[in-house]
């Protein structure tokens, strides 16, 4: 009786994580650049109380008799399948087609995000919108022979007004 009540509450934990989930899923669902969760769940354990027997001459195979302990959650992947374009009607927002992340830096370290939501700062610099984290992104040199040349690292993206 005690082990069925073991069983029956890791049920009960996963299918709370999986409404967890399920929850963050609904509360980021306007979130600029947001990718929702899936919870994938795993069986425990099976004890074996009979063992399964092979096909005889006479008779047919025994199945075996086997009680699991229940279930875990093995994993919670991101879905990164594509969203839909929406109108912003701010001229310096972008989205990202297919896979990939911006590159915004905070001054010490490269932060990634799906949000393309920028604004331009006061030096010109284009900026993560509410949060003031510098896009990042190649810069190209011209060079006298081929023409232009991507840069080997990242930069802060400037538009210069005017």
């Amino acid at each position: 009786m005690l082990r069925a009540l073991f069983t029956a509450v890791t049920g009960v934990r996963a299918h709370q994580t999986m409404l967890d989930v399920t929850g963050n899923n609904i509360s980021n669902a306007n979130t600029t650049g947001f990718k929702k969760d899936n919870t994938i769940f795993a069986d425990l354990m099976y004890q074996a109380n009979k063992y399964a027997s092979g096909s005889g001459d006479s008779r047919g195979g025994i199945n075996p008799a086997q009680v699991g302990f229940g279930v875990s959650v093995s994993a919670i992947e991101t879905i990164h399948t594509q969203g839909s374009g929406q109108y912003t009607g701010n001229n310096s927002d972008m989205m990202i087609q297919d896979k990939g992340f911006f590159v915004y830096t905070d001054g010490s370290q490269q932060l990634y995000s799906r949000s393309g939501a920028c604004v331009l700062d006061g030096n010109s610099d284009m900026v993560m919108s509410g949060a003031g984290y510098k896009l990042q992104g190649y810069e190209f040199e011209e060079t006298p022979l081929d023409g232009y040349q991507q840069a080997s690292s990242l930069s802060t993206i400037n538009i210069p007004l005017g």
